[in-house]
């Protein structure tokens, strides 16, 4: 149920929903008679443009949170249609600039001072406007010029009140919409929500930005900007301001700059994020870029992805099987990292999976996109209750974005041919003993730590049998026939392993114990 308390704000939602031609949908979620009220009655002539370009329409006139909400989703291309998608990539923050004497107030009272007591220098103006924050140049009174980033007054409550919203149609799209459950409508907003708020918070950008300037601090390639922690909180982020040519055509071209080797530059850097690092810029638009010199500057760490060890083995083995043309490495992958479920049509996702590899055979290289393959793998996957991490499917739109980046700066750029480098170090390091050894070791003392815990588990068990709690339970369902025989048989099975473990266990404590 709607929560009462933002029944106008569910109002003002479901008109502009309808308004933009999407009235379907609140039919679907809202039948109840209670909720007749709150629906306008629809225009007789729905409008001719897509459907993606009218939710594009009504997230822009919803507001902030819900243009967050748009852009986050422009992240899930495992979920929605491309049309739908390339409708969410042209997603803009249409905003007015909050006043110079608002950014003034937001700044006394988490500074303490007024910016004229900060900074020697202050821009009336502001370098850039969006829903959550705006940027204003500085100079620093030590002479250092700063970008500082001011968060919106008040924007913290507004977006918590539209997520209790999200957080129930959520709930009903669960309910009342059964092809939707595969994407766990629920958990998405819990995961848009949890992005949200640490967008807000401007200290875990900070450090954000500290732990990538630390990884690429003496990368050719990669420049990341300094943080001015003495005049960083959570709703203000003062940074070293880096100028340059953003990666455009034109303005590389005005600039005497290669755009053919910018563009391998940056698809460098981002390899060796995601490979080396197992983090990576997940907004790389051009607006977030520039060129300092001969290095790559990344600015608003707002959004970053993360990978785990077994996170970036799927990724290597997707692209190997792409490179290599073997499908049945990459099911082997999907298995190996426990993707997969036991129940699982295997004879018919192998076949989609085949019918994916076709449409890649015999493309010229500079039409392949591993973003692309990655995001129709999981896309595929889903339709088979794949669970992918949520961050897999965050890499496959930004290599996408990556990749039409590098394309756009050099029609011949080929991203196999780009990437083979980055893959065959990646291969060869993970054969190497300084790489593994340390691996095996972590393991190794994980395990020895789970041993040391057999002898309290030994005790805990002989406990529950002296007070008559222990039971070993067999369930069977759809066994009617099963003998009584059998019963028994799996009875002394379990003491078995039960004796065997109480005898390793007491073993253990022995020569804990130092006794001979």
């Amino acid at each position: 149920m709607l929560p009462i308390r933002n029944i106008g704000r569910v109002r003002q939602v479901l008109t502009v929903v309808t308004r933009n031609g999407l009235g379907y949908l609140t039919d679907r979620l809202l039948s109840e008679p209670f909720f007749r009220f709150l629906k306008r009655r629809k225009n007789s002539a729905l409008p001719e443009n897509t459907a993606g370009e009218r939710l594009v329409s009504a997230l822009e006139e919803l507001g902030p949170t819900y243009i967050k909400l748009g852009q986050f989703l422009s992240m899930r291309p495992d979920i929605f249609s491309p049309p739908v998608i390339d409708a969410l990539n042209r997603l803009h923050e249409k905003v007015k600039p909050i006043s110079l004497a608002e950014v003034e107030t937001i700044i006394q009272e988490e500074l303490g001072k007024p910016p004229k007591e900060i900074f020697r220098e202050f821009s009336v103006q502001p370098l850039a406007a969006a829903s959550l924050a705006q940027v204003h140049s500085a100079i620093l009174p030590t002479g250092e010029e700063v970008a500082v980033k001011v968060q919106r007054p008040g924007i913290k409550q507004i977006i918590r009140a539209d997520l209790a919203i999200l957080a129930e149609i959520a709930s009903l799209v669960n309910q009342r919409i059964p092809e939707a459950r595969i994407f766990n409508p629920e958990d998405l907003v819990t995961e848009f929500e949890h992005q949200l708020m640490r967008e807000l918070d401007f200290q875990l950008e900070a450090m954000r930005i500290e732990r990538f300037r630390s990884r690429f601090k003496d990368d050719q390639d990669l420049y990341i900007p300094k943080v001015f922690w003495d005049y960083t909180t959570e709703k203000v982020l003062v940074m070293e301001r880096v100028k340059g040519p953003s990666p455009y055509l034109e303005q590389l071209k005005a600039s005497g700059i290669l755009p053919q080797e910018t563009a391998a530059r940056i698809f460098r850097t981002f390899l060796k994020e995601v490979f080396e690092f197992g983090s990576f810029h997940a907004d790389p638009h051009p607006g977030n870029i520039c060129l300092c010199g001969n290095q790559i500057c990344l600015v608003d760490f707002g959004i970053v992805g993360t990978l785990t060890d077994s996170d970036r083995d799927v990724i290597l083995d997707i692209v190997l099987s792409l490179v290599e043309e073997d499908l049945d490495s990459l099911v082997a992958a999907f298995y190996r990292f426990h993707l997969i479920s036991p129940e699982i049509n295997e004879r018919l996702f192998r076949r989609e999976m085949a019918d994916l590899f076709e449409r890649y055979r015999g493309l010229p290289a500079r039409r392949i996109r591993l973003g692309q393959f990655l995001v129709d793998s999981i896309r595929i996957g889903r339709r088979f209750n794949i669970s992918f991490p949520a961050d897999l499917a965050l890499l496959g739109k930004t290599l996408i974005m990556v990749e039409s980046l590098c394309a756009s700066l050099d029609p011949d750029f080929e991203p196999l041919s780009a990437a083979q480098p980055v893959i065959k170090a990646v291969r060869e390091q993970k054969i190497n003993p300084a790489y593994f050894i340390p691996k095996f070791w972590r393991k190794t003392k994980n395990l020895s730590q789970t041993i040391s815990e057999l002898p309290n588990l030994f005790f805990s068990i002989l406990r529950k049998v002296e007070s008559g709690n222990f039971k070993i339970q067999f369930i069977h369902r759809e066994l009617e026939g099963a003998t009584r025989e059998l019963e028994h048989s799996i009875n002394r099975l379990a003491w078995a392993i039960l004796l065997s473990a109480i005898i390793i266990a007491a073993t253990l404590l022995l020569v804990r114990l130092g006794i001979p």
